[in-house]
């Protein structure tokens, strides 16, 4: 459900990012990816960790006998937490916000952008409120509801905005996109948990301080501070990297890839992990985090199939259809791209049974070692080799991590794989490659994918399972 209603949002977009491509062009596009980078990553900051211990302290209050307090409290600790991380990254952002334009948008010119995105961070910070609440309470329903309704508002109103006030409509457009998603998700919260456990403002105010959610908070967010800043420095310094040899351009001819990939990196991954962490959480014995392990990368790598399968044979019709011919460039370096996705997207499940069985300090230190590698890559390989250096970099980490997380989970966890799910990822690796490999061949190869990849989608079938097979023609039949 969850999954579906991102791709709902997705293709909701593609008319916003159609319109985008032919009126901004390379460098538009790629100054209103690099606020809604900036103001990603500062949010990121302020929340990554603490969020998390939010989620989790929610989650294992609902059950116990003085859950409304427990629930109250928490909310009290949070906000106290958040609000002192939004004052220091306010503060930060401001003390350096010549530096940051410069580093972001390679000219000062460009500071207004820089202000628009220190107005979109607080915004961010309220989302996680709601979203909280309702991951911790499981509620997919109300999470999915909210995003069908946000993104038919955000459609509505991005084309005129774009159309015609260009530039100045697509800036406009990005905290304004926010508001419209925290308001949506803050009148279903109220809707389906605010009311039922009696939250409220006065409540809240009025909840005891818990030293234990406390401690339990700042634990997570030293994550945050320390791990979190870090990468956030690392993706601030490859974009400089790449700003500086190749310029903003470079950045907006590398957005429709991006966007492509962000069908999981962003939708479908988040989606998955709504799902996994507050799981985890309620987790004991490692035969159970084994068996939710393999689960969820059979879904993850069901779902890469057809990007895969249909992305790397048809990237030059999806990169022109979406974009403009001024973006075909972005297609020599799509396919190995999405080949770095795969084993993003199996890390990424590896990496979410960490901080929920509390080992956080761990995934800290695994985290910082990744950051570092997307670094060094990145200075040494966009120097070198231009663009396709900056592909590297969405390749060797995921590569390497993968195999890291997957060795860690087996010595903590006792993970094992099942072989039916060996089988599937072994399916979409040598899949993936062998497009890969014959859309950089010659114009017959390249003209054979058209046909091989559809074939490779259809022979999942016979990958998938019985029980799977029967499920979705289940589905397929009340529908």
């Amino acid at each position: 459900m969850l999954a579906g209603t991102r791709f709902a949002q997705f293709f909701a977009s593609l008319a916003r990012v159609k319109i985008s491509a032919l009126i901004l062009g390379t460098t538009g596009v790629g100054i209103v990816d690099q606020i809604t980078f900036l103001t990603n990553k500062v949010s990121q900051f302020t929340t990554i960790g603490t969020a998390e211990a939010f989620v989790k302290q929610l989650a294992e209050s609902k059950s116990k006998d003085d859950a409304k307090s427990l629930i109250y409290s928490a909310f009290k600790s949070y906000a106290l937490v958040i609000f002192g991380f939004v004052v220091l990254s306010v503060g930060l952002m401001l003390g350096f916000k010549e530096e940051v334009t410069n580093y972001l948008f390679g000219e000062d010119e460009y500071i207004v952008y820089f202000f628009v995105a220190l107005l979109t961070f607080p915004i961010l910070v309220i989302h996680s409120f709601p979203f909280s609440i309702l991951k911790a309470f499981k509620n997919v329903r109300a999470i999915s509801r909210a995003r069908i309704i946000t993104s038919a508002i955000q459609f509505v109103i991005s084309i005129p905005l774009i159309l015609i006030w260009e530039l100045e409509g697509a800036v406009a457009y990005v905290p304004l996109a926010i508001a419209i998603d925290v308001a949506v998700l803050m009148w279903l919260a109220n809707k389906k948990c605010f009311q039922e456990y009696e939250i409220s403002f006065a409540r809240i105010i009025k909840a005891p301080l818990r030293r234990d959610f406390l401690k339990e908070l700042f634990l997570f967010s030293a994550f945050g501070l320390t791990v979190g800043v870090f990468l956030i420095i690392v993706e601030l310094v490859t974009r400089s990297i790449v700003l500086d040899h190749l310029g903003v351009d470079a950045i907006g001819l590398y957005s429709p890839i991006l966007l492509f990939a962000s069908i999981f990196t962003g939708f479908i991954l988040p989606a998955l992990s709504t799902y996994l962490y507050p799981r985890f959480s309620e987790m004991k014995g490692h035969k159970e985090v084994s068996g939710l392990i393999n689960d969820a990368l059979r879904i993850g790598s069901f779902g890469l199939i057809p990007l895969l399968f249909i992305g790397i044979p048809y990237h030059k019709l999806i990169i022109v259809t979406f974009y403009s011919t001024e973006f075909l460039d972005a297609s020599n370096y799509l396919p190995y791209h999405l080949m770095g996705t795969s084993f993003f997207v199996w890390w990424y499940v590896f990496s979410q049974s960490l901080t929920p069985m509390g080992k956080i300090k761990v995934h800290g230190v695994f985290r910082l070692f990744y950051g570092s590698i997307d670094l060094l890559v990145t200075y040494w390989a966009v120097n070198r080799y231009g663009l396709i250096g900056w592909t590297l970099k969405f390749i060797v980490s995921p590569f390497v991590f993968f195999w890291v997380y997957m060795i860690y989970t087996r010595i903590t966890f006792d993970f094992s794989y099942r072989l039916s799910t060996l089988k599937l990822m072994a399916y979409v690796f040598i899949g993936g490659v062998s497009l890969t490999v014959l859309s950089q061949m010659n114009d017959l190869t390249r003209n054979l994918n058209f046909v091989i990849g559809p074939l490779l989608l259809l022979g999942t079938w016979y990958i998938a399972s019985k029980e799977e097979r029967n499920a979705l023609l289940s589905k397929l039949r009340r529908k």
